[in-house]
């Protein structure tokens, strides 16, 4: 198993990694940030430097997934709705179909599904809600306006 080192594309430190992790994304152990590891071309990269400047992170992990701000904001938007302004509803169902959709053309580098979709029911319930109040409001005051004369 051979093994190889790179530069953080945020913070420009070298990284080490094992072979079989080029062209995979992992954290950087330094600054924490995402980064595509890529094994330098033979001759044409930057020398690694000494091994004692090469950090090795044992267990690095691959395929890192970034949940959708969309789908966050969807749930934010969903949970104050159902909660607070059901008028607000509209927007968490906007978000939670952009999320999805965002999810889905992000060929498994986002995560979130299940946050879009909550986000989206709870807005349903909170419509629904609120129209079955307006309804109940007016078949309550059905009796005071029948007595109005104008």
């Amino acid at each position: 198993m051979g093994t190889f080192s790179f530069k953080c594309t945020n913070c420009g430190k070298l990284i080490g990694a094992r072979d079989e992790w080029n062209g995979k994304q992992s954290v950087c152990p330094y600054c924490g940030k995402t980064v595509l590891i890529v094994k330098p071309v033979e001759g044409g990269g930057e020398a690694a430097g000494p091994p004692d400047q090469v950090q090795e992170w044992p267990g690095a992990p691959v395929n890192v997934r970034v949940s959708s701000e969309l789908a966050t904001k969807a749930l934010y938007y969903a949970l104050f709705s159902f909660f607070c302004c059901a008028f607000v509803s509209p927007f968490a169902l906007l978000y939670g179909f952009r999320a999805l959709e965002e999810i889905k053309n992000s060929e498994g580098r986002l995560s979130g599904r299940g946050t879009a979709i909550t986000a989206i029911i709870l807005a349903i319930i909170s419509i629904l809600a609120m129209c079955g109040n307006m309804v109940f409001s007016i078949f309550k005051l059905q009796p005071q306006i029948n007595q109005l004369t104008f």
